[in-house]
């Protein structure tokens, strides 16, 4: 865990930097290039229990004593980078996010999956630093009307992204894809098909989803 004194020097530098960005115009080279992001601070205050274990003793179902009761957190999630539109054709983006949280009393290795297997990964609500949000590019065939393809780290998400989603009640996202998308709309009825696996899991999760959705 960080220090009080770097911890606030994470804290503003990052604010600042990710306001200077969001705030800064339009500018055209050969299309459109703007630069965009969101910077989100939360409080929470936990009364006896924390995000591992409950109760005043901070123990967890198996009997295990994990950080401590009463936390009380402070979130940053920021989100910044830009979208370069080329054409009506071509559309770029490239955003990194960073979560971090002060004032609690767990740290990453809480929040191990798997430990100790090939399988292991963290699943880490709250802090995640610097890590790709997206990287993608969107293809629009000028030649075939409704048809999209796009390739590399995405969001995909339907209806309320209750069922899947990429999860931004938390501070960190949970669920960002590195996958290929094709995709036909045609008023508000679509069809999704794409290949890819998530990116919180070490192991090669790949997946072949169809998504058909028609307004009745």
């Amino acid at each position: 865990m960080l220090s009080l004194t770097r911890s606030k020097r994470y804290f503003w530098g990052i604010a600042a930097f990710s306001v200077l960005l969001i705030v800064i115009p339009k500018r055209s080279i050969g299309g459109v290039l703007f630069f965009d992001g969101q910077v989100r601070e939360r409080f929470e205050a936990l009364s006896g229990l924390n995000k591992k274990a409950y109760g005043n003793r901070s123990m967890n179902a198996k009997g295990k004593i994990v950080g401590k009761a009463n936390d009380k957190l402070l979130l940053q999630r920021v989100i910044a980078g830009f979208t370069y539109q080329q054409s009506k054709s071509f559309v770029y983006h490239l955003h990194l996010y960073d979560a971090r949280v002060w004032g609690w009393s767990l740290d990453e290795d809480d929040f191990v999956k798997n430990k100790g297997t090939r399988d292991e990964y963290v699943m880490d609500p709250d802090e995640e630093y610097l890590e790709l949000y997206d990287a993608n590019v969107k293809f629009s065939p000028p030649f075939l009307k409704g048809i999209s393809i796009q390739l590399g780290r995405q969001k995909i998400w339907y209806g309320d992204k209750r069922i899947f989603g990429p999860g931004g009640w938390g501070n960190s996202i949970g669920w960002l894809w590195d996958a290929a998308r094709v995709s036909f709309k045609t008023n508000s009825d679509f069809v999704d098909a794409w290949y890819g696996q998530t990116k919180t899991k070490d192991l090669i999760l790949s997946a072949f989803f169809i998504n058909m959705h028609t307004k009745g």
